[in-house]
């Protein structure tokens, strides 16, 4: 029974990934702006992984890159839907470049079979993350907050794939300047789970 349901949870993921453009195939670029869609924009810049025992989920992530380029598309889709003015976009715009500048945010969206281990906040949690540019050494990241289930609640009107039973950070680190690739890796003893992105030159 378990077996089936998970084979049938897979299907359906990849039905939806493709129904909704979840398999993007354009090439990704760092600082551009993107005249696509918000919802395409989304597709563009998340990556999911899972740690498996056969058919057994014992973890699941979902994970959307703050490259410049992202952010200034989620600023501009809030702008809009809070109907602000142009001014207030544009200041909205700046602040969103000066913050890019600096640092490089993550959202996570993870589920863990056994809830003691989404702890991702935690110095010596189950999981730890790193990333890496450009396949050099490991980063660690500068700060991670964990979503309360309200703050959560707001991100899902900008991210709906995100389950109720997932558990939401953002992790924070050093601003890359136009990096080739990204790998983002959640590892610990239950396994470990890599995103990955490429961008065009």
């Amino acid at each position: 029974m378990k077996t089936s349901a998970r084979a049938l949870m897979l299907l359906c993921g990849l039905l939806s990934g493709i129904a909704t453009g979840c398999l993007y195939s354009k090439p990704l670029k760092w600082n551009q702006t993107n005249r696509e869609s918000y919802r395409r924009n989304v597709s563009a810049w998340t990556r999911t992984d899972d740690i498996a025992d056969g058919m057994n989920s014992l973890a699941t992530t979902r994970v959307t890159c703050f490259s410049p380029s992202f952010t200034r598309a989620i600023q501009t889709e809030r702008a809009i839907r809070r109907k602000m003015s142009a001014t207030e976009i544009a200041d909205q715009l700046a602040d969103s470049n000066s913050l890019t500048s600096d640092y490089l945010d993550f959202f996570v969206a993870m589920h863990t079979q056994n809830f003691h281990w989404n702890d991702l906040d935690q110095k010596n949690g189950t999981f730890q993350i790193k990333l890496f540019v450009d396949d050099l050494e490991a980063i660690n990241p500068v700060k991670i907050e964990r979503l309360t289930d309200n703050e959560l609640a707001d991100w899902r009107t900008l991210f709906p794939k995100i389950g109720p039973l997932e558990t939401g950070y953002f992790v924070r680190f050093p601003a890359p300047q136009a990096p080739r690739n990204l790998k983002l890796i959640i590892a610990g003893d239950p396994g470990a789970m890599e995103m990955a992105w490429v961008f065009a030159p």
